[in-house]
């Protein structure tokens, strides 16, 4: 199960060093799509690998997936942000966020200043995709 939190406000953005800021407050929720999960509803496939899970409450990026396209389509600007979950318990306070739920990601939201948004580049398939093998570009 997910649930998203629409927020809207001026937004502060933070530093290279700090990029909470001065911690998540109001302002820098403000604008934001925040995505949220609860552990019931979570497929954790890789929960028993000796590494850390990458995988647990993936499904929710493809909802974040959807508000980054739709986004775009309408001329705003925005990104993909998961630094909120390592102020989480400050985020639950603030936006009122139930337990067990837990936050996934956030996704800043405005208008992009100046020229908008340029064309799109993107590296030629090849480089990015393998067929049967990581040394084998599929062309």
């Amino acid at each position: 199960m997910m649930l998203g939190i629409a927020r809207r406000g001026a937004i502060v953005s933070g530093s290279a060093d700090d990029p909470l800021g001065s911690g998540p407050d109001d302002q820098l929720l403000a604008n934001s799509g925040i995505f949220c999960f609860h552990p019931d509803g979570l497929a954790v496939t890789d929960a028993n690998l000796p590494r850390v899970s990458v995988v647990g409450g993936g499904l929710i990026y493809s909802a974040v997936q959807n508000l980054l396209l739709a986004c775009r389509a309408e001329g705003l600007g925005c990104v993909l942000s998961t630094l909120l979950c390592k102020a989480e318990p400050e985020v639950r306070e603030i936006l009122r966020i139930p337990q067990p739920w837990g936050t996934a990601a956030a996704v800043p939201i405005g208008y992009p200043q100046l020229r908008g948004h340029g064309p799109i580049s993107r590296r030629p398939v090849e480089q990015m995709a393998f067929l049967d093998s990581w040394d084998q570009p599929f062309t």
